[in-house]
C-alpha cells in the first residue's frame, strides 16, 4: 500500500502531464484501494478473460491491469488523475515493476 503510493507520487512528480496526485493522503487511499482491489477483483478479471489472454499471448492482462488501476483510482476520489487510458497502462506496468522489485528484495534478505 505504501509501495504503491510512493510510486504514485513519484510518477506526478517526473511526469506532471501524465498523472496527477493532489497529496500523499489521497495517494494512501489509492494505494490501499489498489491493494485491496489486486488481491480480490482483479483476479476474478483474470479468470473470466482467461480465453482472451490465451488469444493474446498475454497481453490482455495488461488491459485487466490498466482496468483494475482505474477502478481505485476512481475509489480514491478525483483528486488523482491519469490522463488517457495508455497512460494508465504505463502507470499500472510501472506499479507492477516496482512492486515485484520490492517483492524479491524482500524475499531475497528476510528468509524465515
Amino acid at each position: 500500500m505504501f509501495i504503491n503510493a510512493l510510486v504514485l507520487v513519484a510518477l506526478a512528480g517526473m511526469f506532471p502531464a501524465m498523472i496527477a496526485v493532489e497529496s500523499f493522503g489521497f495517494a494512501l487511499l489509492a494505494g490501499l484501494f489498489i491493494t485491496i482491489i489486486n488481491g480480490t477483483i482483479r483476479p476474478l478479471l483474470q479468470l473470466l478473460a482467461l480465453p482472451i489472454s490465451f488469444l493474446t499471448f498475454g497481453i490482455f492482462a495488461l488491459i485487466i491491469n490498466g482496468i483494475s488501476l482505474e477502478l481505485a483510482i476512481s475509489f480514491a476520489g478525483n483528486q488523482i488523475v491519469i490522463n488517457g487510458f495508455f497512460n494508465v497502462i504505463i502507470v499500472s506496468l510501472v506499479l507492477s515493476f516496482v512492486q515485484s522489485l520490492v517483492f524479491k528484495f524482500l524475499n531475497e534478505n528476510f528468509k524465515f
